[in-house]
């Protein structure tokens, strides 16, 4: 018995049950259905080994988890979500999230990782709306089972108000380059993710104080082909390309100096902030912070280029717009949201681009979203619910035009605050040339989720 093994045997009391009293199925085959969010029970006291050991499950060693019990879970978004026992059990739990069925795939595994001294475990995965997820709850081998409950939750990324930027910490022991490839694939508000660049001292501080971490990967790498590559100092890239302006190294880094011999080319980032250059697969490194760039900017949805209602003539439009214009057959007009929805930051503005020149238009606003409503116009309404809208706005000579007052003033009543969801649409006169014979028409609409 190693030393982990002793002491959470000596630290963890003798609980007896019989299995007809457990919590989660003994048997992956027999995986317990979960649905939601909150807190479920367990009990894996009389629990036998049931799944086979896994690499990603490689905790001071041992790559199995005892004790196992199954449940089942589909999510019903995409999203990042978080299974944990922190402060629910006293069972030196272990944890591993499995993509679609007993066979499927290790996407996630933990130990240990509520904090210093803690022998419970948080797990955090990339999951897709409609999938199914079998979460396998055991114990580190040697061990003793028990009962508790564990906590699964959707983490919502937070956002800087200074950059509109939106970040989340994922625990997740895994190498740099899976880190990278999961921080890929995720998106929030429809804006794709990447590992954390650190842009300043004043980006830094503002995650010191916002967000909790122990060792994470961040997005910077040594780019061994770059012809500045020197050992161990030049070289150094953000994934996203933008110029490394700021560094915060650890006194004595980087070193390129493993214990294992590998070389150090990723960096990951103590919990006061310093950086550490680290081999591709580094144990300690527990986490990963994912940011996102524009995703308080606003969600595009309800277009009218044939991917949802049709629109009024057939008048479809280009791919993102909304129906087709007097612009020509290919058209459509578009509206985007730009500078963050950050109501401290106040750069929020809504772009609109494609109208044909020098009309009148209006900007809406409504609680609700509509997949597309016939209106009598040549366009599709998207929006509805505490309706109102903005004073006229005369599209430019390139048929653009920016708005940029949200205010209760500028529609009428209050139309944004802190939490609060609100869904924006222009509508624009087009009498000449009208596809349809409408005479007006819409862009496609932007919901915007508004933070403090």
């Amino acid at each position: 018995m190693n030393s982990k093994s002793l002491l959470a045997t000596l630290c963890t009391p003798l609980i007896l049950a019989s299995s007809a009293m457990a919590q989660g199925a003994d048997l992956c085959a027999n995986a317990q259905a979960i649905a939601g969010f909150g807190l479920f029970s367990f009990d894996n006291t009389a629990a036998i080994q049931d799944g086979a050991p896994d690499p990603l499950c490689n905790y001071f060693g041992l790559q199995d988890v005892d004790k196992d019990v199954w449940f089942t879970w589909v999510a019903p978004s995409d999203g990042i979500f978080t299974v944990d026992t922190c402060g629910l059990t006293i069972v030196d739990t272990k944890i591993g999230i499995y993509d679609g069925s007993c066979a499927g795939a290790v996407l996630a595994c933990a130990d240990d990782s509520c904090g210093p001294g803690a022998y419970q475990t948080s797990v955090s995965w990339n999951a897709l709306g409609g999938n199914t997820y079998l979460v396998r709850l055991g114990v580190y081998p040697g061990a003793a089972g028990g009962t508790g409950q564990f906590d699964l939750r959707e983490e919502v990324p937070t956002t800087n108000p200074a950059t509109g930027h939106n970040y989340v910490v994922v625990t997740n022991s895994v190498s740099w380059d899976v880190a990278n490839a999961a921080a890929q694939a995720a998106s929030y508000n429809g804006s794709p993710g990447h590992l954390v660049t650190v842009e300043d001292q004043a980006e830094l501080d503002w995650m010191l104080a916002n967000l909790v971490f122990d060792r994470p990967w961040i997005g910077l790498f040594h780019n061994t082909q770059s012809p500045s590559y020197l050992e161990p100092a030049n070289g150094w890239e953000w994934v996203t390309g933008e110029p490394l302006n700021f560094v915060n190294w650890a006194p004595g880094e980087p070193n390129d100096n493993s214990s294992s011999g590998g070389a150090e080319d990723y960096c990951e980032m103590f919990g006061n902030g310093q950086w550490n250059d680290a081999e591709l697969n580094h144990l300690p490194t527990s986490q990963y912070i994912i940011e996102f760039d524009s995703g308080s900017s606003g969600t595009p949805y309800c277009f009218g280029d044939g991917t949802g209602t049709s629109c009024p003539c057939g008048n479809d439009g280009v791919a993102g717009a909304g129906c087709a214009n007097s612009n020509g057959p290919v058209s459509g007009a578009t509206l985007a949201g730009a500078g963050g929805a950050s109501l401290s930051n106040d750069t929020f503005s809504l772009d609109v681009v494609g109208v044909p020149a020098n009309k009148p238009g209006l900007i809406l606003r409504g609680a609700n979203q509509l997949a597309g409503t016939l209106t009598g116009g040549d366009g599709l309404l998207c929006t509805s619910g505490n309706t109102a809208r903005s004073h006229v706005q005369i599209t430019s000579a390139g048929g653009a035009t920016t708005y940029t007052q949200f205010n209760g003033a500028a529609f009428g009543i209050s139309s944004y605050g802190a939490g609060v969801t609100t869904n924006y649409q222009f509508w624009y006169r087009d009498p000449v040339g009208s596809l349809c014979g409408g005479n007006f028409n819409f862009t496609n609409a932007v919901g915007v989720n508004w933070v403090p």
